[in-house]
């Protein structure tokens, strides 16, 4: 119960949940991320 709960925790953040997303369709590096996060 406890581990569901961290994990819900971590995906509430609108872009932590966005990056689980992308990740789960294919493998990405960090600066691809960034890219398509539009993030710094």
């Amino acid at each position: 119960m406890y581990s569901k709960l961290k994990l819900f925790k971590a995906i509430a953040n609108e872009t932590r949940l966005k990056i689980v997303l992308i990740l789960l369709q294919e493998k990405h590096c960090v600066c691809q991320l960034q890219k398509l996060l539009h993030m710094s």
